[in-house]
């Protein structure tokens, strides 16, 4: 009885176990080389400004709200960054410093800024991004780890 338990069970599970495990596309991929060396690879339904620094990721529309959503890249003149970046976290076989800010916000609710950084050289690559969102939504940080995994 226990066999057939187990077997009935095993064949209904099978199709639940194998889904998600097919060859994924990932998505078009654009690449972009600043003036002082930053590479990125970014999905195309990204857009990108480039400033004299680095460059500003957005998706397309995320400048035309409120509160805009984009990502912030520059290279820094300096080995790391001031401040206290005591998370990690390993993308593409480089280590993230990064920390997360939580700020009381005015009528467009509570600021999160996530900040980020990478050794590049004797200088380093800092990432940013604020996102204001009102309770009790939680932000959503997708966009600024698309783009840290996309810093070269």
């Amino acid at each position: 009885m226990k066999i057939k338990y187990f077997l009935s069970t095993l064949i209904i599970s099978l199709p639940l176990i194998f889904t998600g495990c097919g060859d994924k596309k990932s998505p078009p991929m654009q690449k972009f080389v600043h003036e002082n060396g930053i590479r990125l690879n970014i999905p195309i339904n990204l857009m990108l400004e480039k400033t004299s620094n680095g460059f500003v990721v957005f998706p397309d529309g995320g400048r035309d709200i409120r509160s805009p959503v984009e990502v912030k890249i520059s290279l820094e003149n300096t080995e790391r960054p001031d401040g206290v970046y005591i998370k990690t976290k390993t993308v593409h076989d480089k280590t993230i410093h990064y920390q997360t800010e939580k700020n009381t916000g005015g009528s467009g609710g509570t600021e999160y800024l996530i900040k980020a950084w990478t050794p590049a050289s004797k200088d380093h690559i800092s990432i940013e991004q604020l996102i204001q969102i009102e309770a009790p939504n939680t932000p959503d940080f997708d966009l600024f780890w698309t783009v840290v995994s996309g810093v070269e």
